[in-house]
């Protein structure tokens, strides 16, 4: 019993500092106090409210955003956080303001040891900057212009087969992608060359999946073991029913047939 209330711990230690490795923010503020904090959307709002029961803190909206925020001041709150997540910590950006912090308490800081994938670190980062979407190539002129979910509906329902799943961990850091890769030994890293005019001046690196077989190893045997708790764990489980239909080809059925409804079903199902 022990030993299993101390493996739970772990693991919820080792996805939170995948979660604020994505969206967390270690600082001193002007006033010389060390602060924490972490943003998600309003869609996973129930994550961070179990996520605040754990480490305390204060959640408010953001002004102006859809994103909510986890905020904590309180400086033996940050001491135990810094506690809780120290050798997990990787994100090299996270990483020295971890270092800042620990300095701040004169906390040893702990260097992670190398990536598995026999530890939750991986659907902590996942729950925070991952993404799993069905993009969407080519359209009918009369679907390209509706707005919305409506809009989004339509256009991959009648898609026929310009559509494409796909499961994606971005970075800056190229080091660092290449470490999950090679935990989950599936995907491929992908470069997206830098722009500097849009919000990405930099180089960005993707781990990137879109074949079934990538797809279900990181779903179907990481996931599996290590559930994702943000609002994305809803479309991941919906992955299976997504391959089923296309080896079935039901979404180039005709569109009065049983077959192409299981398609309209499934396509209301993944934005709903």
């Amino acid at each position: 019993m022990l030993k299993k209330s101390y493996n739970d711990k772990h693991q919820f230690n080792t996805w939170l500092a995948g979660v604020i490795d994505g969206d967390g923010y270690f600082y001193i503020s002007t006033a010389g106090l060390a602060q924490f904090e972490l943003t998600t959307g309003v869609e996973d709002e129930r994550m961070l409210l179990n996520i605040k029961a754990t480490i305390g803190g204060i959640i408010r909206p953001r002004a102006g955003a859809r994103a909510i925020r986890l905020r904590i001041h309180k400086q033996e709150l940050i001491r135990n956080l810094l506690h809780r997540v120290n050798g997990h910590i990787r994100n090299p950006k996270r990483w020295s303001q971890f270092v800042k912090l620990c300095n701040h308490f004169t906390v040893d800081p702990k260097k992670a040891h190398p990536l598995t994938n026999n530890c939750a670190y991986i659907a902590g980062l996942f729950d925070a900057d991952g993404s799993v979407s069905i993009s969407v190539s080519r359209v009918a002129a009369e679907y390209s212009t509706i707005a919305g979910v409506e809009g989004k509906i339509l256009r991959l329902i009648h898609s026929r087969g310009h559509n494409q799943l796909s499961l994606k961990i971005s970075s800056s850091f190229k080091q660092y992608v290449i470490e999950i890769q090679r935990a989950l030994g599936c995907g491929t890293i992908v470069e997206q060359a830098s722009n500097k005019s849009s919000r990405h001046p930099h180089v960005i690196y993707h781990w990137h999946c879109s074949n079934r077989e990538d797809c279900f190893g990181f779903a179907c045997v990481y996931i599996n073991q290590f559930c994702l708790r943000s609002s994305k764990q809803k479309r991941m489980l919906l992955l299976g029913k997504y391959f089923e239909i296309k080896q079935k080809k039901y979404h180039l059925s005709n569109p009065n047939t049983c077959q192409f409804l299981v398609w309209q079903k499934f396509c209301k199902q993944w934005f709903y």
